[in-house]
């Protein structure tokens, strides 16, 4: 929650600062990215492996666009020091929204998404859809979409047993879904700071308990050339879950990332 409310007021200050300076032309071609890698060796009392890696693509050329995020990691434990290594977490979550705008302010934003977590028990899981979107801000240093769309997923688990009872077919669900998303950048040049986020929220119209939400977001610190300090958030929420397994994971990581400087 403190990070949320860190991420919100960061963003809100900068909205302030450029609402004075606004760049009323569109924002110039320009590709950016924020990737990082981290990992973590324990051994004695506790042996475990941890990989970490998680970044954000981004295109613009003033009307058409694409964000791609994506986020992964890979944990080893060892249940007792003499023990082999076993592998407890493997996940990968990538989503991608191309955007195209239809006019000052609106744009059709597609939604592609692909997930596979060990530790949630989902296999693959695939979703597609359309969002008709709204952006408060268009310019250089920020830009964001907000917008409600519909949805279509398909989900394979290991199991066919679930903590509620929804429809399904076996281990495999296929639903069409209606949702909420959010998704923006900001840059502060005199604080060398960037910001990241992307958020959404999708329901079963049908069957109103299965809902899920997810939110990934990042802030970078700039230190020297293509070197930034990075905190970046995960949280996911999903209420229809295979039976043992949680409804929600959060994922918070600190590290160095590399991206291109920021514009002074």
């Amino acid at each position: 929650m403190l990070s949320l409310m860190l991420f919100t007021s960061l963003a809100a200050a900068q909205t302030a600062d450029a609402d004075a300076n606004a760049d009323p032309d569109p924002p110039e071609p320009k590709l950016t990215y924020q990737v990082s890698a981290s990992g973590s060796w324990i051994s004695g009392n506790l042996r475990q492996v941890q990989l970490n890696a998680n970044g954000t693509l981004r295109y613009t050329d003033g009307v058409f666009g694409n964000a791609l995020y994506f986020n992964g990691y890979r944990i080893w434990t060892g249940f007792t020091p003499d023990a082999e290594l076993t592998q407890i977490g493997d996940d990968v979550s990538v989503t991608d929204l191309p955007y195209y705008y239809i006019g000052e302010k609106v744009s059709i934003i597609g939604f592609a998404h692909y997930n596979h977590s060990q530790l949630h028990q989902i296999d693959n899981r695939w979703m597609g859809g359309a969002i008709l979107g709204h952006s408060p801000f268009r310019e250089k240093t920020r830009e964001m979409h907000n917008g409600l769309g519909a949805f279509y997923e398909r989900t394979s688990y290991p199991s066919d047993a679930f903590n509620r009872d929804v429809s399904q077919s076996g281990n495999v669900r296929a639903i069409a879904r209606i949702g909420a998303l959010s998704s923006g950048r900001c840059q502060r040049p005199k604080t060398r700071m960037t910001l990241n986020y992307m958020g959404w929220f999708h329901i079963n119209p049908v069957e109103p308990e299965d809902f899920r939400g997810h939110l990934q977001a990042t802030a970078a610190f700039h230190v020297i050339g293509p070197l930034s300090i990075r905190f970046n958030v995960n949280v996911t929420y999903n209420n229809v879950v295979v039976e043992n397994v949680q409804t929600y994971d959060t994922q918070t990581v600190f590290g160095i990332q590399f991206d291109p400087p920021p514009d002074d």
